[in-house]
């Protein structure tokens, strides 16, 4: 899908294995932004599997500028069938999305967000969920600002095993 803004020329399309040597080097600035390198465990090669085996783990959408064709965001997603108790769809689950910083602010982001939106409704997915780190006061302010409804209500604990 292409999309024109003030002198912004992009394309939001689904990744290519082309794409991964810049997808790959774009989500190691989103950890290093995040200062989570320690916690970091993909590879490249990890990477590949996820997303291009035979019955991939994570989809992901890439916004490439018009005018060099190089990458300048990408959204990482998966499709999940968790808490069917209370939906009755699967849902779609943000894992990672990231815009370099200059292209923040462009609605390029907010274009991928739409672009995920368009994917869920044409698989009847009724639920697009992102979990967005408490400190992340950009990405936050971003997903209020598309909509999203803030849930309150859950409490997310992990066992590391």
């Amino acid at each position: 899908m292409n999309h024109n803004n003030k002198n912004l020329s992009f394309e939001i399309r689904e990744i290519q294995r082309t794409d991964l040597d810049e997808v790959y080097q774009m989500l190691l600035d989103l950890i290093k932004h995040d200062n989570l390198e320690d916690k970091f465990k993909i590879s490249k090669k990890l990477l590949v599997d996820y997303l291009f085996d035979k019955n991939p783990d994570w989809f992901c959408l890439v916004a490439q500028d018009l005018t060099d064709n190089n990458l300048k965001g990408f959204l990482i997603y998966t499709i999940s069938t968790i808490n069917r108790s209370f939906h009755k769809t699967a849902a779609l689950y943000i894992d990672h999305l990231y815009l370099k910083p200059e292209y923040r602010n462009h609605n390029v982001g907010g274009k991928m967000i739409d672009t995920l939106k368009y994917k869920a409704k044409n698989q009847k997915i009724e639920r697009l969920e992102v979990w967005c780190m408490s400190y992340n006061q950009i990405g936050n302010r971003f997903y209020q600002k598309m909509g999203a409804e803030k849930i309150d209500r859950i409490n997310m604990y992990r066992f590391n095993l």
